[in-house]
């Protein structure tokens, strides 16, 4: 009986084969045997001792204190364990000044003999063996632990003189290779100064503009996200003088965004523009740099074009194709006096104040577009009698019992630098509106297609206009007579456009510009 444990031993002849194999290999031995330190409890700087053990070291006293740090002063590696040791158990760090107390406790005469007598003894005792009454010392007072560049030999930069480093003289005196045991590795992080590591502050705003329109506007949207320099900068109107936001969905405050960044060639053809939210909630920026503002077939309702069109006051030209109007935006788009373009080609709603407005207000107009729109009597008259002499270009096509032969000699009268004339589907013209039409002394190009009430010989009278070069007579002529007509009118050409191109900001081949303005990037 070895401390509580049996120990069983059977015997065994010699006749009988031995077990154990003689000749196995050395690692297989070795794996056999146990080594001591293997069954003891690893011991480390955690947790309390095994219960079956006990230290019968002395207690604490002056001399001992003494030669511990006399040890602690002599080997560097001793010191820093123990300073690791305070760390890992969350002591107080001992680099602060205390009040000097004398913390080695009273000792009896019979603790005195019993530290005496286990001098000589072994660490471990059995369990026999009266507990040892460890010293009760204080917690520590926060739960911080001991920052370990206070523990170890690592100082940082601004650290004082050497001499006032209470570790250096240890440092020093440290055998070699021990210093490499115990150094605490740090990867140290060099924080630059600010604006050092951004190369983008060593230009200025010009250049960064310069950069920055060569971009489309995709990317300018993702470089203003960079930061509040970029955001500011992306937002610069040189940047943002043309954009093509055609065929798309757009809500009412993306357009409002857009407009404010200074948009001077604007292209909305197709677009469909939500109303706001709530309805009569509209907040268009003041003094809109919009002058060139296609809005052809755009969906978009009436008081929201009513209202951009109130703050639109530097137009010069403008398309409304197909999109829906009243008395109110034609009195807003009269209000752009310096308007030279207007494209109302199939809008609806033109009434006869809205016509007198823009009539009489648009003094500098060139080119007008009025086809199919249903024009009143009344309207074309307002139309004929108040319109810019300086009007140059214009397109009244489908005033089919509205428009007649007076009308076309008070235009004559009041328009003579007309140019371009399209008169189509215009069914009351007769005979009488040829013999008007010679007396022009500008006019190089006249639709008259469809014009059914003017005799096909009427047409031969053209020959006495010097200034036509271009003809369309459009479902009126046979091919027969039309070889005649260009017999006689050999100077000019017949049925050359099938469209007309009048006040049109997109013509040709050039579907991204407007009015010779390239839109996209």
């Amino acid at each position: 009986m070895i401390k509580t444990h049996r120990l069983k031993v059977e015997y065994s002849e010699e006749k009988e084969p031995n077990l154990c194999d003689s000749t196995g290999k050395e690692a297989a031995i070795r794996k056999a045997v146990i080594t001591p330190g293997e069954k003891c409890f690893p011991l480390g700087y955690e947790g309390f001792p095994p219960p079956h053990l006990s230290y019968r070291y002395p207690k604490s006293s002056p001399e001992i204190l003494e030669n511990i740090t006399k040890e602690l002063a002599s080997n560097a590696a001793l010191y820093y364990q123990t300073l690791h040791l305070m760390n890992k158990m969350n002591l107080k760090p001992p680099f602060e000044i205390r009040q000097k107390t004398d913390l080695t406790p009273p000792i009896a005469p019979e603790e005195m003999h019993r530290a005496s007598l286990s001098e000589e003894e072994s660490e471990l005792e059995s369990d026999t063996e009266p507990d040892f009454v460890r010293l009760k010392m204080d917690p520590p007072s926060s739960k911080e632990r001991l920052p370990l560049t206070n523990v170890s030999n690592v100082h940082p930069r601004k650290s004082g003189r050497i001499g006032d480093d209470p570790l250096e003289e240890q440092r020093k005196s440290m055998p070699h290779g021990y210093e490499e045991s115990f150094f605490l590795y740090r990867k140290e992080h060099n924080r630059a100064a600010v604006g050092d590591d951004n190369p983008f502050d060593l230009l200025s705003d010009e250049v960064l503009l310069h950069i920055l329109k060569w971009l489309p506007k995709k990317t300018l949207l993702s470089c203003g996200q960079v930061n509040r320099r970029f955001n500011r900068v992306t937002k610069d109107e040189t940047l943002w003088q043309r954009l093509d936001l055609s065929n798309r969905s757009l809500q009412c405050n993306g357009l409002i965004e857009v407009l404010s960044r200074g948009v001077v060639v604007f292209r909305l053809a197709q677009t469909c523009i939500a109303d706001p939210i709530p309805d009569n909630y509209l907040e268009f920026p003041q003094g809109i740099k919009v002058q060139f503002l296609d809005l052809s077939m755009c969906t978009i309702s009436k008081p929201t074009l009513r209202e951009l069109l109130a703050n639109c006051r530097a137009l010069v030209k403008l398309s409304l194709e197909n999109v829906p109007l009243d008395g109110g935006i034609c009195a807003e788009i009269a209000e752009n006096r310096q308007l030279e373009s207007l494209n109302l080609t199939m809008c609806s709603g033109i009434d006869v104040d809205g016509m007198h407005a823009m009539a009489k207000a648009l003094t500098k107009l060139l080119s007008l577009n009025v086809s199919w729109t249903n024009l009143g009597l009344e309207t074309v008259q307002q139309l004929v009698k108040n319109l810019t002499p300086q009007i140059m270009h214009l397109n009244i096509a489908g005033c089919r019992s509205t428009l007649n032969d007076g009308d076309v000699a008070v235009l004559i009268k009041r328009c003579p630098k007309l140019v371009a004339l399209d008169l189509s589907d215009c069914t009351l013209l007769t005979d009488g509106a040829i013999k008007i039409l010679c007396k022009s002394r500008q006019i190089e190009y006249l639709s008259l297609s469809r014009c059914y009430n003017i005799p096909v010989s009427s047409y031969l009278n053209l020959s006495e206009l010097k200034t036509l070069r271009f003809l369309d007579l459009f479902g009126l002529v046979s091919d027969q007579v039309l070889d005649t007509l260009k017999h006689s009118l050999a100077k000019v050409g017949i049925n050359k456009y099938y469209h007309s191109s009048v006040a049109r900001p997109t013509v040709g081949t050039k579907r991204t510009s407007i009015w010779g303005f390239r839109t996209r990037d």
